[in-house]
C-alpha cells in the first residue's frame, strides 16, 4: 500500500506536554470526560476557623459557696503559652487586631417554668442580649502568615458571650464560649485568616487538686492540635 499524507490533525484526546505548558490541560481533560466545568478559586476574603480543640473541662465556679476554687490562667499566661508553641513553627504572634466584620453579642440565661408529669421544673435557655455586641479583638496575629488566635479567659469571658452568673456565684463555661466565638467568626468574618479559638482548660479535680501546671499542659495540647490543623490546611509547611 502506497503511503499517503494525513489530511487531518490527529490531536490526542488527552492533554499533551505542549497543552500542559500552555495551561490547557484543564480544558483537555474536560473534553475527554465529555463535560465542561469552571475552575473555582478559593475564597480570598473568608475566615477559615479551626475546630475548638477539646483539652480540659473548661469549667469553673467561683463565689462564696465554693469550697475548692478553680485554677484559672490569666489572659497573658494563656497567650504566652500560645506564643511559645506557635513560635516553634515560625509563627510570630503580635498584638491582636480587630477581626473585620465580626461582632460578638453578649448573652444571658433565662429560665422558663415548665410542668413535667405534674412536677414543676425550670428550663434554661441562653439568649443574645440586643444591642450589646463588641468587635472581636484578637489575642494575637501573625499578619504575614495570616494566622490568628483568640484565648477565652476569665478576664474576657463575659465580653465573648460567656454566661453563668447565679447570685454571688459565677459559673464559667470557657469551652462553650469558645465554640460561640468560633461560630460567630465563621458566620461573619471577612478577613483572609486562619483562626484558632482557645479556652482556659480549667482542669477538674481528679484525685489531687488541679494545678496551674496542669492547665498549662492542656492548653499546650490545644495549641499543638491547632498546628497540626494548620498543616492540614497547607497554611504552614
Amino acid at each position: 500500500m502506497e503511503p499517503k499524507p494525513v489530511q487531518q490533525d490527529l490531536h490526542p484526546a488527552y492533554p499533551t506536554r505542549r497543552d500542559v505548558l500552555a495551561g490547557a490541560a484543564t480544558f483537555a481533560l474536560a473534553n475527554l470526560a465529555g463535560c465542561s466545568f469552571v475552575m473555582v478559586e478559593p475564597e480570598s476574603g473568608k475566615v477559615i476557623v479551626a475546630p475548638v480543640f477539646e483539652h480540659g473541662a473548661g469549667r469553673g465556679v467561683t463565689g462564696c459557696d465554693v469550697v475548692t476554687p478553680p485554677v484559672f490562667l490569666s489572659e497573658e499566661e494563656g497567650l504566652q503559652i500560645l506564643r511559645e508553641e506557635l513560635a516553634k513553627h515560625r509563627i510570630q504572634l503580635k498584638a491582636g487586631e480587630t477581626l473585620q466584620g465580626v461582632v460578638v453579642p453578649a448573652r444571658s440565661e433565662s429560665y422558663e417554668s415548665v410542668n413535667k408529669g405534674g412536677k414543676q421544673e425550670f428550663k434554661k435557655s441562653v439568649v443574645e442580649v440586643p444591642g450589646e455586641a463588641k468587635p472581636l479583638k484578637l489575642s494575637g496575629m501573625d499578619s504575614g502568615k495570616e494566622i490568628a488566635v483568640e484565648f477565652v479567659s476569665a478576664e474576657n469571658y463575659a465580653a465573648l458571650g460567656g454566661t453563668g452568673r447565679n447570685g454571688s456565684v459565677e459559673i464559667y463555661d470557657f469551652k462553650d464560649a469558645a465554640q460561640y466565638v468560633a461560630a460567630k467568626a465563621k458566620q461573619q468574618g471577612k478577613d483572609r485568616v486562619f483562626l484558632g479559638i482557645f479556652y482556659d482548660p480549667s482542669p477538674e479535680k481528679v484525685g489531687t487538686e488541679p494545678s496551674k501546671e496542669d492547665a498549662k499542659k492542656l492548653l499546650r495540647q490545644q495549641a499543638r492540635d491547632f498546628v497540626a490543623w494548620l498543616k492540614e490546611q497547607k497554611a504552614i509547611p
